[in-house]
């Protein structure tokens, strides 16, 4: 495939927005925030892909900076975005990714200089969600919106009660799996003031069931390696037992 040539944003959406829910997981995340207020400057707080980021941009005209803390993943990104036919979609916003750890974003995005933000599955693999949740405090102007969409533990599990792999970590070393409870007092003690909270269980299995693979050779694989199915077994399986729960919250920076 020529992806100079071919290539559109929707080509890469099972690979560069692998998340549960995928696009319209997405999509009712951006909805949380108010992006069609312009100019307006959205952080996309370990972007992966840049799926996300590029949706918005489309979907809302905005400009979008992105940070992971893969290397290869922002390589990846920012080729997408200099595709002549995703460049066109994308008409005149900017998004850019760059590599750097979310914890500590002081050599990319100044303080208050980003006017909403949104995070998806990536609280899983940081440990210190006080200090996340203290710079996106940092970076977002006053009455700024942070919406998340994590896959948390219930508040009646272990880590213990994990099976691996997962999606998100092949081992328990690298799972950072919190409760709602934990990201709720992160956030708010941080200076956050919570909005809403939303079970999305019965939204995340359905999207399991019904999703399937594109008989093209973009597909999970190329994110996740060989063990995908395995992988997405698991976590359907602490799904269905209520040890995992994915959750959307929305989060205000006051005036």
């Amino acid at each position: 495939m020529n992806l100079s040539v071919t290539a559109d944003p929707t080509s890469f959406n099972f690979v560069d927005q692998f998340h549960l829910g995928g696009v319209l997981a997405t999509l009712q995340l951006l909805e949380q925030l108010n992006l069609r207020q312009t100019p307006h400057t959205l952080l996309d707080v370990g972007c992966g892909l840049g799926g996300s980021a590029r949706l918005a941009a489309i979907e809302y005209g905005c400009d979008v900076i992105g940070l992971d803390l893969t290397a290869d993943y922002i390589a990846t990104a920012n080729f997408i975005n200099k595709i002549p036919s995703v460049k066109a979609i994308l008409n005149k916003s900017e998004v850019k990714h760059f590599v750097c750890d979310v914890t500590d974003m002081s050599s990319i995005i100044s303080s208050s200089s980003v006017d909403s933000a949104m995070l998806i599955h990536v609280g899983m693999n940081i440990c210190d969600k006080n200090k996340l949740a203290s710079e996106i405090f940092r970076v977002l102007r006053p009455n700024g919106r942070l919406a998340l969409f994590d896959i948390m533990l219930a508040p009646t599990a272990s880590p213990s009660n994990l099976l691996f792999p997962l999606p998100f970590a092949s081992c328990p070393s690298s799972a950072h799996v919190d409760t709602e409870l934990v990201y709720t007092k992160a956030f708010t003690q941080n200076g956050f003031v919570l909005q809403s909270s939303y079970d999305k269980t019965s939204f995340c299995l359905d999207y399991i069931e019904k999703s399937s693979p594109p008989p093209t050779p973009l597909n999970l694989t190329m994110c996740m390696g060989s063990a995908t199915k395995e992988k997405m077994r698991n976590v359907k399986k602490l799904l269905q037992s209520s040890v995992l729960v994915p959750i959307q919250q929305v989060y205000e920076k006051p005036p």
